[in-house]
């Protein structure tokens, strides 16, 4: 027995009324997304008296012909302008969630295009570690969303933790696994209607349970029935141009395959070719490719928004120890620049990890390593994009309560590394001795969370982690 079948409606359905009312309805030729809000609405009535009933849907149904008889009327007499302004009007921006969902750079776009998750002739489900966007092939365009950083279900690149789905006919499940075994809660959607939608819905879960250990047997079968290397489905040639395109093309790391209606087995994947998404299907008989772009269509207000939103404000530490403070300043300075987008959405943030302070005569010479980091919002996650660390010693003079960096001595990479140290540690053998028997990780860490929270709290960011390529998100304000 399937424990994860979704649960029945908890109103039983008047079949013959709502036939009745139906058929009334369709005289108006309302759109289905109407009909049946004005459906539900009758049957909350269910236990009120026949007559309430009746009563609340002719008041329904008069007042409705009322607005639809001034509304024609108005409109003749306008030239159509109201029919125009009705139009504008419902024309409704997509959710600032689909929208971060459909559009935020995302840390496994580096490498892959995003997962195919369902794929047939009606639907694409595809996901990012942002969201989840359910596609209607027949219109062209995204129909629903799933915000997967709210169900905490959004592990993809990561080290312990990974997310799976499942698609059941009409429902989709979505879990989570940690070291390879089932982990938390398992969210459960309806899939039934999703195409129908006449804007975009971002959805909830109709039910969330413990997830049991048979989530993941059913994934693993899914994935040998439905799931391949996208590099062992595509041809030699048209690999090899997509990896040395100069349009940075990226395809899904594993394709779908399906059966079509008239019996026709494709593997499909998606293509990212300049932040575009197309279909790349393979027709398994013919080995005949098709190319299908996806139509996702956002309003320049909208991605406007969606772009001040995750702009990140630059980084200014504002600790009390002036001496962090100025090799912080230093780093901004002078590191920034390599980094052209900290200029606009990015914030590159340093995590000085200090070995010792020595004073010689009137410099103040620091020694340890210092880190920078360049993150980007994705959601509720700041992703690390790119950083770095110098090994070695800022040197510093005080004048007058503000502290100048004079110099900085930086130890060589590779086969250099050691003896550039050396003569940078000369005459402090015990500091050499930190350089290259401590771990500075955990003191990393835990300076970077505390430089972080920071930063979070004094720009009032709804952050509530961060992320490295490859590795599990780490969670901000553990204790609070």
């Amino acid at each position: 027995m399937n424990k994860y079948k979704l649960r029945k409606p908890l109103i039983e359905e008047d079949t013959s009324l709502k036939d009745d009312i139906k058929k009334y309805m369709d005289s108006f030729k309302l759109t289905e997304t109407y009909s049946q809000r004005i459906l539900y609405n009758v049957k909350k009535q269910k236990n009120k008296s026949p007559k309430k009933v009746i009563k609340t849907f002719t008041t329904v149904v008069a007042a409705f012909s009322c607005l639809l008889l001034i509304i024609i009327f108005t409109n003749s007499t306008s030239n159509g302008k109201v029919a125009a302004f009705i139009k504008e009007l419902c024309k409704l921006e997509k959710n600032p969630e689909s929208v971060q969902i459909l559009k935020n750079m995302t840390p496994e776009m580096k490498i892959y295009a995003p997962v195919l998750i369902s794929c047939n002739e009606n639907h694409i489900i595809f996901a990012n570690s942002r969201g989840l966007a359910i596609y209607n092939r027949k219109e062209q365009r995204v129909t629903s969303t799933i915000d997967l950083q709210k169900i905490n279900c959004n592990f993809f690149e990561t080290d312990t933790m990974s997310t799976k789905f499942i698609v059941d006919i009409d429902k989709l499940i979505i879990f989570n696994t940690k070291d390879e075994k089932v982990n938390g809660d398992c969210y459960i959607y309806d899939l039934k209607n999703i195409l129908s939608f006449e804007k975009i819905i971002c959805l909830e879960p109709s039910e969330s349970i413990k997830a049991e250990n048979d989530l993941l047997l059913q994934w693993e079968d899914k994935m040998n029935k439905n799931y391949t290397k996208t590099f062992e489905q595509i041809d030699p040639y048209s690999m090899i141009a997509w990896e040395s395109s100069k349009e940075n093309i990226k395809y899904s790391e594993k394709s779908f395959i399906w059966t079509s209606q008239d019996n026709i087995t494709y593997s499909s994947c998606l293509i990212m070719q300049n932040d575009v998404l197309h279909l790349y299907s393979i027709n398994q008989a013919t080995k005949n490719p098709t190319t299908e772009r996806l139509k996702i269509d956002i309003s320049k207000e909208a991605l406007n928004q969606n772009k001040n939103e995750n702009r990140l404000p630059q980084y200014v530490y504002s600790g009390d120890d002036m001496i962090i403070k100025s090799i912080c300043d230093y780093i901004i300075i002078n590191e920034k620049g390599k980094y052209a987008d900290t200029e606009n959405d990015m914030s590159l943030i340093p995590t000085p990890v200090i070995y010792d302070i020595v004073y010689e005569n009137d410099i103040i010479k620091v020694f340890g390593i210092f880190y920078s980091d360049v993150y980007y919002k994705n959601g509720d996650t700041l992703e690390n994009a790119c950083g770095e660390a110098r090994h070695g010693c800022f040197n510093l003079k005080k004048e007058n309560e503000t502290y100048t960096i004079i110099s900085v001595e930086e130890a060589i990479d590779g086969s250099l590394y050691i003896s550039s140290l050396k003569d940078i540690c000369k005459n402090h053998p015990n500091i050499y001795e930190k350089f290259l028997n401590t771990d500075p990780n955990e003191q990393y860490t835990k300076n970077r969370k505390v430089l972080l929270e920071q930063y979070i709290t004094e720009n009032n960011l709804d952050i509530k982690y961060y992320h490295d390529f490859g590795w599990d998100p780490v969670k901000l304000f553990a204790d609070n």
